[in-house]
Protein backbone atom coordinates (compact mmCIF):
# COMPACT_ATOMS: atom_id res chain seq x y z
CA UNK A 1 0.00 0.00 0.00
CA UNK A 2 1.46 3.58 -1.00
CA UNK A 3 1.29 5.74 1.91
CA UNK A 4 1.79 9.84 1.42
CA UNK A 5 3.22 11.53 3.50
CA UNK A 6 2.44 15.32 3.92
CA UNK A 7 3.62 17.98 5.98
CA UNK A 8 1.22 20.82 5.23
CA UNK A 9 -2.18 21.36 6.73
CA UNK A 10 -4.29 22.52 3.49
CA UNK A 11 -7.47 20.60 4.25
CA UNK A 12 -8.93 22.78 7.34
CA UNK A 13 -8.25 25.95 9.15
CA UNK A 14 -7.41 25.77 12.36
CA UNK A 15 -5.69 27.90 15.28
CA UNK A 16 -2.11 26.87 15.21
CA UNK A 17 -2.16 25.18 18.88
CA UNK A 18 -4.52 22.72 17.08
CA UNK A 19 -2.34 21.97 13.83
CA UNK A 20 -0.32 19.13 14.70
CA UNK A 21 -3.04 16.62 15.90
CA UNK A 22 -5.24 18.22 12.51
CA UNK A 23 -1.63 17.55 10.21
CA UNK A 24 -1.75 13.60 11.55
CA UNK A 25 -5.23 12.69 11.04
CA UNK A 26 -5.50 14.89 7.73
CA UNK A 27 -2.08 12.11 6.49
CA UNK A 28 -4.70 9.56 7.74
CA UNK A 29 -7.24 10.17 5.23
CA UNK A 30 -4.92 11.48 2.60
CA UNK A 31 -3.91 8.31 2.63
CA UNK A 32 -7.25 6.36 2.77
CA UNK A 33 -8.19 8.14 -0.31
CA UNK A 34 -5.22 7.84 -2.47
CA UNK A 35 -5.62 3.97 -3.28
CA UNK A 36 -8.82 4.45 -5.63
CA UNK A 37 -9.77 2.05 -7.95
CA UNK A 38 -12.63 3.13 -10.56
CA UNK A 39 -13.94 0.03 -12.18
CA UNK A 40 -17.23 1.47 -14.49
CA UNK A 41 -17.71 -2.20 -15.80
CA UNK A 42 -18.98 -3.34 -12.51
CA UNK A 43 -20.52 0.33 -11.39
CA UNK A 44 -18.08 0.57 -8.68
CA UNK A 45 -15.49 3.03 -7.45
CA UNK A 46 -13.53 2.41 -4.24
CA UNK A 47 -11.08 3.32 -1.89
CA UNK A 48 -8.99 1.59 0.38
CA UNK A 49 -11.45 -1.02 -0.83
CA UNK A 50 -14.75 0.84 0.41
CA UNK A 51 -17.40 1.26 -1.97
CA UNK A 52 -18.21 4.67 -2.72
CA UNK A 53 -21.18 6.37 -4.60
CA UNK A 54 -20.57 9.59 -6.71
CA UNK A 55 -23.31 12.03 -6.45
CA UNK A 56 -23.44 15.32 -8.13
CA UNK A 57 -23.88 17.89 -5.08
CA UNK A 58 -27.08 19.36 -6.05
CA UNK A 59 -28.96 16.33 -6.16
CA UNK A 60 -28.86 15.85 -2.55
CA UNK A 61 -29.08 19.43 -1.66
CA UNK A 62 -31.26 22.30 -3.06
CA UNK A 63 -32.59 19.89 -6.16
CA UNK A 64 -33.42 16.97 -3.55
CA UNK A 65 -35.16 19.72 -1.04
CA UNK A 66 -37.38 21.53 -4.28
CA UNK A 67 -38.40 18.01 -5.22
CA UNK A 68 -39.26 16.83 -1.68
CA UNK A 69 -41.22 19.99 -0.94
CA UNK A 70 -42.74 19.52 -4.66
CA UNK A 71 -43.90 15.85 -3.08
CA UNK A 72 -45.42 16.86 -0.35
CA UNK A 73 -47.09 20.41 -1.67
CA UNK A 74 -50.10 19.13 -0.58
CA UNK A 75 -49.39 19.63 3.04
CA UNK A 76 -49.14 23.10 2.66
CA UNK A 77 -46.04 25.19 1.91
CA UNK A 78 -44.44 25.57 5.25
CA UNK A 79 -45.07 21.92 6.15
CA UNK A 80 -44.00 20.78 2.62
CA UNK A 81 -40.96 22.87 3.27
CA UNK A 82 -40.04 21.90 6.94
CA UNK A 83 -40.81 18.09 6.01
CA UNK A 84 -37.65 18.38 2.78
CA UNK A 85 -35.58 20.26 5.36
CA UNK A 86 -36.33 17.16 8.29
CA UNK A 87 -35.64 14.89 5.85
CA UNK A 88 -32.72 16.31 4.23
CA UNK A 89 -31.06 16.62 7.55
CA UNK A 90 -31.75 13.43 8.75
CA UNK A 91 -30.46 11.48 5.69
CA UNK A 92 -27.32 13.52 6.11
CA UNK A 93 -26.76 12.94 9.40
CA UNK A 94 -27.35 9.35 8.89
CA UNK A 95 -24.56 9.32 6.11
CA UNK A 96 -22.50 11.15 8.18
CA UNK A 97 -22.78 9.23 11.50
CA UNK A 98 -22.18 5.86 9.32
CA UNK A 99 -19.43 7.27 7.48
CA UNK A 100 -17.41 8.24 10.69
CA UNK A 101 -17.84 4.89 12.64
CA UNK A 102 -16.84 3.01 9.25
CA UNK A 103 -14.14 5.37 8.58
CA UNK A 104 -13.00 5.41 12.55
CA UNK A 105 -13.03 1.47 12.48
CA UNK A 106 -11.12 1.47 9.28
CA UNK A 107 -8.32 3.93 10.28
CA UNK A 108 -8.02 2.71 13.88
CA UNK A 109 -8.80 5.77 15.48
CA UNK A 110 -10.48 5.28 19.38
CA UNK A 111 -9.22 9.16 20.56
CA UNK A 112 -11.65 11.42 20.70
CA UNK A 113 -9.60 14.15 19.80
CA UNK A 114 -8.30 12.35 16.77
CA UNK A 115 -11.48 11.53 16.00
CA UNK A 116 -12.72 14.79 15.46
CA UNK A 117 -9.62 16.25 14.00
CA UNK A 118 -10.20 13.40 10.94
CA UNK A 119 -14.07 14.60 10.06
CA UNK A 120 -12.65 18.11 8.30
CA UNK A 121 -10.46 16.27 5.96
CA UNK A 122 -13.06 13.48 5.69
CA UNK A 123 -15.29 15.95 4.68
CA UNK A 124 -12.79 17.65 2.28
CA UNK A 125 -12.43 14.20 0.54
CA UNK A 126 -16.00 13.71 0.27
CA UNK A 127 -16.88 17.25 -1.07
CA UNK A 128 -19.22 17.41 2.05
CA UNK A 129 -17.55 20.48 3.24
CA UNK A 130 -14.58 22.69 3.99
CA UNK A 131 -14.06 23.68 7.54
CA UNK A 132 -12.56 26.33 9.26
CA UNK A 133 -12.07 25.99 13.21
CA UNK A 134 -11.79 29.59 15.03
CA UNK A 135 -9.93 30.31 18.33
Amino acid sequence: MNRISYTDLDMVNVPKNLQKIFRRTQNYVKNYFSIAQQNPEKGSIEFSGERYILVRAASMSKEFFDMMALLYKDRGKKEARDLSFNFLFDIAHSIGKADAKSFFSKMKLTDPIEKLSAGPAHFAYTGWASVKIHP
